[in-house]
């Protein structure tokens, strides 16, 4: 029926007073047929004939939240609810620094006052920092202060206009006031000292920074700090109401005030004070493998993660991710998201209408298995783009597969499921992609499933790569599986779409009847684009080339090995990935974003600091011919081929190479070792079992050079299959 939760009482009636009290808790209430409320101090108080009710002098820190669905309900920073149509209430010299959350009613002081109620509130305040609730901006108590205005005074005051004038009060009820409270020093709330209290039970945090680079991006350090984005999706600081709480527990002691909301400083007009947040950043690498037990699984904290922003393709407004998400090159490991669910979209990110930058992923495994139709997206980084949005300098290593037994239409790919008017620039995947299902319309691609430009604006993929294999065994029509890209369209004559300066070189395969493209599977008839500098591997993707000389176009591994720098085939290839000027033009602001290094290395990304020893900087080639391996065969010597370019040196003399290990996988396999050289030349000859594998080789590595950092290995690209 009723519920009435407090931190320090929960139902206050007939007579009763807390006075020279205090409580730091998290209350909540989730039910209540007829009434709920929710307090930091007190749950509820209700004058009557038998008496009236009291709060002096006491104070409450922590949070209150009503979720209840039923009934009249409220929650309130002291006091959920008052009640006083007989008798009356009174509330005098107390503070809440509490967040506050309700379905209902709910004030950062009082959550509700029951109407006809008999009162006073004197000389009381909320916190508005750590609320998030401006001052209702009457003169009435109770009054909305900063944290910094309820900590600097060091007294009680003697002037009408210092706050705590009127604090001395009397709380025993014995004659004379009680001095009750300690001010301490200036930037310390009010504490608690009647009656001996213990001052260091009572402490009460500052404000924390959370940008404390003041580049208006909220510092994220942990996982939970990157799962309560979730909560503020337009990355401004302030969360949705539902929210509050959980976001509080992951920047505890944050300013939510929107003065200094999280400590970002003001962007615009520093003038005026108000904090500007425009998004997140990190500053730490973070592991979903919690327990460090090398597997992600129901004793971690994330075992199975839910997408940031998973909103409906038809709500664009509603639950995309709006703002920047700054990765600094740090990387996060073992995502994982093993889920059976109809239509989504399914990533770190669901859908992203924002600006992300110089993210990794690492081991990345996402395992969809539906059982109802609809349509899907998924990919490592996102499951879609849209609106304007952009990914650059951004990676991802591991596996996505989608499967379902029922007629479901599917989008997949390495790092985004689809891009659908947004641009992926720089970027590069190794990542798995797999797509088993029944239904029509199933795109699969090593870096994006689908690209598409409609009115709502230009798509683009740019600068970017994929080595990771791709497979598209769905049984329904228009399967498709492409080694960057599965599916490429537009629907309106007045937007394009536009891949340049990107290749792909991995495995593609697709079921009978499904097809397959070494760097696009499909361009939809009359669509309005362009391909420029696009090639495929034909040795590793097992595509041959069409024959036609209109890009993409499929190459032997030599071409694309040969280090030629924007000459050559890659002559076109130094374009504008961040569109500094403005023009839309990538042949302008050039960025120079690609790194060639020696003899027999594939292009390497370098754009925004990007590391190119975890991309294979390592030159490889074979025995017996002068350079390349394009065909590796039974009994013919495969070789290691070190440099002093971009790929970190592992002969010992700066790479510190401890040993080296061959390793082997099939197309749809892991990798394994199958053998180790630690002579000078790192040969390995493949044996039968070899046969239609793909070779590489890593070897561990201490180093400091800045290269290699956050590396435990350098490994190669693979060799093209053993024949």
């Amino acid at each position: 029926g009723v519920n009435y939760a407090g931190g320090l009482v929960g139902f206050l009636f007939q007579g009763g007073t807390v006075s020279a009290s205090w409580a730091d808790a998290d209350v909540s209430v989730a039910a209540g047929a007829t009434a709920s409320d929710a307090g930091g101090l007190v749950g509820a108080m209700e004058a009557s004939s038998s008496g009236n009710v009291a709060i002096i002098a006491s104070y409450a820190h922590g949070s209150a939240t009503n979720t209840a669905t039923a009934g009249t309900r409220g929650a309130g920073g002291l006091v959920g609810l008052i009640t006083a149509t007989a008798g009356s209430y009174s509330i005098s010299a107390s503070y809440a620094s509490a967040i506050v959350q309700s379905t209902q009613n709910s004030g950062p002081f009082i959550g509700a006052i029951a109407s006809n109620s008999t009162g006073t509130v004197t000389a009381s305040y909320w916190d508005v920092s750590k609320s998030g609730v401006a001052d209702d901006a009457d003169s009435a108590a109770p009054e909305g202060k900063t944290s910094s205005e309820l900590t600097t005074p060091t007294a009680y005051g003697t002037q009408a206009t210092d706050i705590y004038m009127g604090w001395n009060v009397n709380v025993d009820g014995a004659a004379g006031n009680d001095d009750p409270w300690d001010f301490g020093n200036a930037n310390q709330y009010p504490r608690l000292k009647f009656d001996s209290m213990d001052l260091s039970e009572q402490v009460i945090a500052q404000p924390v920074d959370y940008d404390a680079d003041d580049n208006g991006l909220i510092d994220i350090k942990t996982l939970a700090q990157l799962n309560a984005i979730r909560h503020d999706l337009n990355g401004d600081g302030d969360p949705a109401s539902a929210g509050a709480v959980a976001y509080e527990a992951a920047f505890p002691d944050r300013d939510a005030s929107a003065a200094g909301r999280m400590g970002c400083p003001d962007a615009s007009d520093p003038a005026d004070g108000t904090g500007d947040c425009a998004g997140y950043e990190l500053m730490n690498d973070l592991d979903f493998d919690t327990d460090d037990s090398g597997d992600v699984d129901s004793d971690d904290d994330y075992p199975s993660w839910a997408p940031l922003s998973p909103f409906d393709i038809n709500l664009p407004s509603d639950g995309a991710y709006t703002a920047e998400f700054k990765g600094n090159n740090r990387v996060i490991s073992n995502l994982t998201i093993e889920v059976s669910t109809a239509a989504s979209r399914h990533g770190l990110f669901g859908v992203v209408t924002g600006d992300i930058t110089g993210v990794g992923l690492r081991d990345v495994d996402i395992d969809e298995t539906r059982t109802t139709g609809g349509l899907s997206y998924t990919g490592a980084l996102a499951g879609l783009i849209l609106g304007g949005a952009s990914v650059r300098s951004s990676w991802a290593t591991g596996d996505v597969s989608v499967s379902s037994t029922a007629a479901a239409s599917s989008v997949a790919g390495g790092l985004v499921g689809s891009n659908r008017n947004g641009t992926v620039a720089a970027s590069w995947t190794d990542v798995e992609v797999s797509l088993n299902t029944a239904g029509t319309n199933t795109y699969a691609g090593g870096l994006a499933g689908d690209l598409t430009a409609s009115s709502a604006g230009d798509s683009a993929i740019i600068a970017s790569y994929a080595i990771g294999a791709v497979s598209n065994t769905s049984s329904g029509t228009t399967a498709l599986a492409g080694g960057l890209v599965g599916n490429v369209e537009n629907s309106s004559a007045t937007n394009n779409w536009i891949i340049a300066a990107s290749y792909a070189a991995g495995p593609v395969s697709v079921a009978s009847g499904g097809a397959a493209g070494g760097a696009i599977a499909r361009i939809v008839s009359n669509s309005v684009g362009s391909a420029t500098g696009v090639y495929w591997d034909t040795a590793l993707t097992g595509v041959a080339d069409d024959g036609d000389s209109n890009a993409p176009e499929g190459v032997a591994p030599r071409a694309m090995q040969s280090p030629r720098p924007y000459t050559g085939i890659y002559s076109d290839w130094n374009v504008d990935v961040d569109d500094a000027d403005s023009d839309g033009d990538i042949s302008t602001g050039m960025d120079d974003p690609w790194e060639f290094g020696r003899a027999m290395q594939y292009p390497m990304l370098k754009y925004g600091g990007m590391n190119v020893v975890r991309q294979g900087g390592v030159a490889m080639g074979a025995a017996d011919v002068d350079r390349n391996m394009d065909t590796p065969s039974v009994g013919r010597v495969a070789r290691v081929c070190l440099t002093t370019g971009p790929g970190l040196r592992v002969d010992g003399s700066g790479g510190a190479k401890q040993a080296w290990q061959w390793q082997s996988r099939s197309a749809g396999g892991d990798w394994t070792d199958i053998a180790e050289d630690g002579g000078p030349t790192y040969d390995y000859t493949p044996v039968a079992a070899n046969q239609g594998d793909y070779l590489r080789a890593c070897a561990a590595i201490t180093s400091s050079d800045p290269r290699a950092e956050g590396e435990s290995q350098v490994c190669t690209r693979p060799f093209a299959p053993v024949q």
